[in-house]
C-alpha cells in the first residue's frame, strides 16, 4: 500500500463493503477496495487531539449499511510525560468520527491487542489487553463515553502467575485476544500462555521449543515470534455446542 507518507500501523479488513482500512502513524485513514487492482477509495485524517492510531477493530452491528470501526489512538500530553489515549468510533464508509468512547489515561499499560465483545448496537464493548495480559473494557455505545478511570474494567491485579512466567522467558513478544475478548494469549520466547481475561488466571501453556518459532532448545536469541491471532470459531468449526466445550485455534508467526 503506497497511499501513506507515514508508516502503516494497523490494517482492518471489512466485509461490508469488501474493503481494507489502513491507518498510518500520522493519523491518516485510507479505505482501499478489496478487489484487484487495489485502489484507494477514500482518505481522511483523524482529529489532531486523537493522536496517532495504534489498533483498529471492526464493530459488530445489526445494520450492514453502516459499518463502523473502533480505533485506539495515543498522544502525549502537554508535559510530554503522561500518555493520553482516545478510543474513537469511525464510520467505515466515510471515515468520519461518529463519537468518542474514551478519552484519558488507560488503567493498563499501552495495549497490544484489541477485541470486540457483545452483540447489537447498544451492547458492544471493546477489550484492550497489554503485554502483561491485563485488560480494560470500554463500552462503545453512543452516549456512554467515559473519561479517565471512570469506566468499568476487568480484573487487572491477579497477575502473579503471568508475571513470574514472563520474567523467566524475557519479554512478551506478542499479544492476541480471542474475538469475544475472553481469552488472551501471551507469546513469549519459548512458550505461549493462555489467560482468562475476566478472572486473571492462566488457562494453559504451549511450549514453542523445537518449533520454527523457537529453533534453539535453550530458547536463546533464535526465537522470532512477532504476532498472532485467533481464528474465528464459526469459520473453522471451533465450537462444539453439544458438550459446551469451545475449542479455539491460535495462529502464531
Amino acid at each position: 500500500l503506497c497511499a501513506h507518507a507515514a508508516a502503516i500501523v494497523a490494517l482492518c479488513p471489512l466485509l461490508s463493503p469488501a474493503s481494507l482500512l489502513a491507518a498510518c502513524a500520522a493519523g491518516v485513514l485510507s479505505l482501499f477496495s478489496a478487489s484487484a487492482p487495489l485502489r484507494c477509495l477514500r482518505r481522511r485524517s483523524l482529529p489532531p487531539w486523537a493522536g496517532s492510531p495504534s489498533l483498529v477493530a471492526p464493530l459488530t452491528s445489526t445494520s450492514t449499511s453502516s459499518p463502523r470501526v473502533a480505533i485506539l489512538c495515543h498522544a502525549p500530553d502537554d508535559g510530554g510525560h503522561r500518555h493520553v489515549s482516545a478510543l474513537v468510533v469511525v464510520d467505515a464508509r466515510t471515515l468520519t468520527v461518529l463519537h468518542t468512547a474514551f478519552h484519558g489515561t488507560l488503567s493498563v499499560a499501552t495495549p497490544r491487542a484489541i477485541a470486540v465483545c457483545g452483540c447489537g448496537d447498544e451492547a458492544v464493548s471493546v477489550v484492550l489487553a497489554d503485554v502483561e495480559g491485563r485488560a480494560q473494557v470500554v463500552p462503545v455505545a453512543k452516549g456512554v463515553a467515559a473519561e479517565g478511570d471512570s469506566l468499568r474494567r476487568l480484573s487487572v491485579s491477579s497477575m502473579s502467575s503471568v508475571a513470574s512466567a514472563e520474567m523467566a522467558d524475557g519479554r512478551v513478544e506478542a499479544v492476541a485476544l480471542s474475538h469475544d475478548g475472553k481469552v488472551v494469549a501471551l507469546v513469549l520466547k519459548t512458550r505461549c500462555l493462555l489467560k482468562c481475561v475476566a478472572e486473571g488466571v492462566v488457562l494453559g501453556e504451549m511450549s514453542l521449543l523445537g518449533t520454527p518459532l523457537c529453533k534453539d532448545d535453550k530458547g536463546e536469541e533464535n526465537g522470532c515470534s512477532i504476532g498472532g491471532f485467533f481464528l474465528r470459531g464459526e469459520e473453522w468449526n471451533a465450537c462444539a455446542p453439544d458438550n459446551g466445550i469451545v475449542v479455539r485455534s491460535l495462529v502464531l508467526w
